[in-house]
């Protein structure tokens, strides 16, 4: 794979529990992918052990940078500012992902290889069977029904946070999203479409 660098960036707010063994596993998946690999966590100022988990693992994974939020603005800003610091690192492609386990790092590995592959300026992973609660389903659901619509085309799993964009397509997307949106990648989903 030609890739110089690859940014992955993630928002974590009370991931204590899944985000060594996580960031651990991109680590050991992606590495091989780029010649130099960086992990950029920004903590939304979790209120369990996540910071210092963060600041353990820092000392153990040198691809890790993590960035504390001035105040708990939520999953949308916070997911914001991890892309804004993903760009600042003048990456190849920047890749989105949660810490919340709903994907595995070689799903991570193949969105990146299908970007490259394809020469796709965005690449995104689709959820199947969903373990979220219904009504979080229903509610994606219906947000795809009206993305599908404003847009003229089904988008696959609208809100999906595994995405993988190039930088010149991501700082275009970022300009049309407020800084305070709660869900910005259904802002970029439209965009895209």
């Amino acid at each position: 794979m030609d890739l110089d660098r690859l940014a992955v960036v993630m928002p974590a707010y009370n991931e204590a529990e899944g985000l060594p063994g996580f960031l651990e596993e991109l680590e050991r998946t992606l590495s091989p992918l780029a010649r130099h690999l960086d992990l950029v966590v920004v903590d939304d100022r979790s209120t369990d052990a996540t910071a210092a988990v963060l600041h353990d693992l820092s000392g153990r994974l040198p691809a890790l940078t993590v960035i504390e939020a001035e105040a708990n603005r939520g999953h949308g800003p916070t997911a914001l500012a991890a892309y804004r610091a993903g760009l600042e690192l003048g990456p190849d492609l920047v890749v989105h992902v949660d810490g919340d386990g709903q994907f595995h790092g070689i799903d991570v590995a193949r969105a990146v290889r299908a970007t490259v592959s394809t020469g796709a300026d965005v690449v995104h992973g689709v959820r199947r069977g969903r373990e979220d609660p219904w009504f979080r389903r229903v509610l994606t659901g219906i947000v795809g029904i009206v993305v599908g619509f404003a847009a003229g085309r089904r988008v696959p799993d609208v809100n999906t946070p595994l995405r993988v964009y190039r930088p010149a397509a991501l700082a275009e997307l970022l300009e049309f999203v407020p800084d305070d949106a709660l869900v910005p990648h259904v802002h970029f989903s439209l965009a895209e479409a």
